[in-house]
C-alpha cells in the first residue's frame, strides 16, 4: 500500500484525571497507511501515539456540544477484550466539514484495504521457497542428500603381464577334436605338400614312417 500520507492538526479529545474531566488538546496527526499518529508538536521526533488501524473497527462521524466536526476511531472487540484498562476510542475535531469528509473518506480507504489484505486466502500447501548458495552439490541442490561413493583401489597392470596374461588365456582353450593321422593322410593324397607342411607345424604332428610329404 503506497498512498499518500494524510496530515494536519486537529483538536483530540483526552480525559484529563480519574473522574473523567476531559478536554480537547490541539495535535498535529498523520496518518499512515498502517497508523494513525498524533505529536505535540509537528516536527517532533517522536510520536505522542500510534493508533494501530489494525485494532481499529470502523471510523464514524459525531459530534458534540459545540463540537460539530468530528470523527471517532472504535477499536474491535479483540483489543478490547485484550486491553481492558486501555482507551476505547479516539474522538478527533476537524476545523471544517471539508476536512473531516477528507479525513473519514481517507482513513475508511485505509482500513478497506487492511480488511482485503487480511481477507486474502492462504494456500496452506505453499511453502517458502528457500534458495541454495550455486556452489553447493548437485545432490543437494536437487534435494537429496547422497552419501559419498566408495572406490576401491585397483592394480595396474603393464603391457607384458596383460600380454602374458593373454597368451596364457589362449594356450588353455582346447583345440577342436580331430583326427589329425586321417587329416595328414588326406592332404597328402592330394598331393598338397605346402598344407600338409603347414599342418604339421599348427598341430605340432609328427608323420609316422609310412607317412610322407612325397
Amino acid at each position: 500500500m503506497m498512498d499518500h500520507t494524510l496530515s494536519g492538526w486537529l483538536f483530540k479529545l483526552s480525559t484529563t484525571n480519574k473522574l473523567g474531566s476531559s478536554k480537547w488538546q490541539s495535535r498535529y496527526f498523520v496518518l499512515l497507511d498502517t497508523e494513525l499518529r498524533y505529536y505535540k508538536h509537528e516536527h517532533s521526533v517522536d510520536p505522542s501515539c500510534a493508533i494501530s488501524l489494525h485494532e481499529v473497527s470502523r471510523v464514524v462521524k459525531t459530534s458534540t456540544f459545540n463540537h460539530n466536526y468530528c470523527f471517532k476511531l472504535e477499536t474491535t472487540t479483540n483489543y478490547q477484550q485484550r486491553h481492558t484498562k486501555r482507551q476505547k476510542t479516539w474522538t478527533m475535531e476537524c476545523h471544517s466539514e471539508y476536512e473531516l469528509d477528507v479525513w473519514l473518506q481517507v482513513i475508511n480507504t485505509r482500513l478497506t484495504k487492511l480488511r482485503q489484505y487480511h481477507s486474502l486466502p492462504c494456500p496452506s500447501n505453499v511453502k517458502p521457497r528457500s534458495f541454495k548458495r550455486s556452489n553447493l552439490s548437485i545432490s543437494r541442490r536437487r534435494g537429496v542428500v547422497l552419501s559419498p561413493l566408495e572406490f576401491e583401489s585397483m592394480p595396474v597392470l603393464d603391457h607384458e603381464t596383460l600380454s602374458s596374461s593373454s597368451s596364457s588365456k589362449a594356450s588353455t582353450i582346447p583345440s577342436p577334436n580331430i583326427n589329425t593321422s586321417e587329416t595328414y593322410d588326406s592332404i597328402i593324397q592330394q598331393g598338397c605338400e605346402n598344407q600338409a607342411a603347414n599342418f604339421i607345424i599348427q598341430h605340432d604332428y609328427t608323420p609316422s614312417s609310412k607317412q610322407s610329404l612325397i
